[in-house]
């Protein structure tokens, strides 16, 4: 099933709320005046037509890790780790590339890093990169997911993950965000590097952290409703 809510829309419609830093543990339900709204439990509704909160399964099964002022649309996590042919780990891909330009870090931003990533990226190591599991991902009966940006792997982590309420490894999860700076090490390599998160304990400020692209680590696919 398509998603007909566009993540353009998204982000402008969440932009007014999500003011805080990636670095807050953020808690959105108490932002928005601590609404709780129960979703039906009958299949026989549209996206739009249930109001949700944090932690709330979603439309496609997952959980809902952020939602808009009224509740009706947000971010949904997958429940599960992409896995192809047995593999669970997988390269971010355009090694020793510069910069493509899927620089958009927050909230809504990564399905257009991971469509620019396909576009532009091939694999270093013969694989699939991880917009590609996370962009031919299908659970719950859509098809729509993709590889989250920094702030949502980032929020998706501190508000479901770091509360118990997501199982994820004890290990690194690649973003679709690349590194806007060029780091000295690396340039001599021309390898832009991209983000990814270790997920495993509590929060430290260097669990954010650029990772070189033909390492392999986790994907943990999202998406918006």
């Amino acid at each position: 099933m398509k998603n007909r809510f566009k993540p353009a829309v998204l982000v402008s419609a969440l932009a007014l709320v999500c003011t805080q830093s990636a670095n807050a543990d953020f808690d959105f339900n108490e932002y928005l005046g601590n609404q709780v709204f129960d979703c039906p439990n009958d299949t026989n509704f549209s996206e739009g037509d249930c109001l949700y909160s944090v932690g709330d399964t979603g439309p496609a099964g997952g959980k809902v890790f952020f939602v808009s002022k009224n509740g009706s649309h947000g971010l949904e996590v997958s429940p599960i780790d992409a896995v192809v042919g047995g593999e669970s780990e997988f390269e971010w891909g355009c090694y020793k590339i510069d910069a493509i330009g899927s620089e958009e870090m927050g909230l809504g931003g990564g399905s257009m890093n991971t469509r620019m990533i396909i576009d532009e990226c091939v694999s270093t190591l013969g694989g699939p990169t991880a917009a590609d599991v996370a962009d031919n991902f299908k659970y719950g009966g859509f098809d729509d997911w993709y590889l989250p940006s920094h702030d949502e792997l980032h929020s998706l982590r501190v508000n479901l993950k770091d509360k118990g309420l997501l199982e994820m490894e004890y290990d690194f999860y690649w973003s679709s965000s690349e590194d806007k700076v060029g780091r000295d090490h690396y340039k001599a390599h021309n390898n832009r590097l991209s983000y990814q998160e270790y997920v495993g304990g509590k929060y430290m400020v260097n669990d954010i952290s650029g990772g070189t692209k033909h390492l392999k680590s986790f994907v943990r696919p999202v998406r918006s409703f």
